[in-house]
């Protein structure tokens, strides 16, 4: 079995970016972040109010596909490349995902 393991512990906010709030609602399709900062290795997000669905192979999102991200779920970490294919839609009520983005 092969494994790969980085960013054990979360290093150093990206001097170059800033913050991202995203308010996750029912946009057909999903909606995604901002633009990430080139030079960004890895982001940590968190979900503030309420679950919401996200798929990371461009499919769209919906009440029965994707992923279930749940406010309980505390930090997630994804790199950078997941970060930007990840597409996301409210379950229930309008959401907001914080994220920060990190460099190694």
């Amino acid at each position: 079995m092969n494994s790969r393991t980085s960013n054990l512990y979360i290093g150093n906010p990206n001097p170059n970016a800033n913050d991202q709030a995203l308010t996750v609602n029912a946009t057909v399709g999903g909606v995604q972040f901002a633009e990430l900062h080139t030079d960004t290795d890895y982001v940590v997000l968190d979900i503030q109010d309420y679950n919401v669905r996200a798929t990371f192979d461009g499919s769209a999102p919906t009440a029965s596909n994707g992923h279930l991200l749940v406010k309980e779920q505390g930090l997630i970490t994804l790199s950078a490349n997941a970060a930007k294919a990840i597409k996301m839609i409210r379950v229930s009520s309008d959401a907001v995902i914080h994220l920060t983005e990190f460099v190694d």
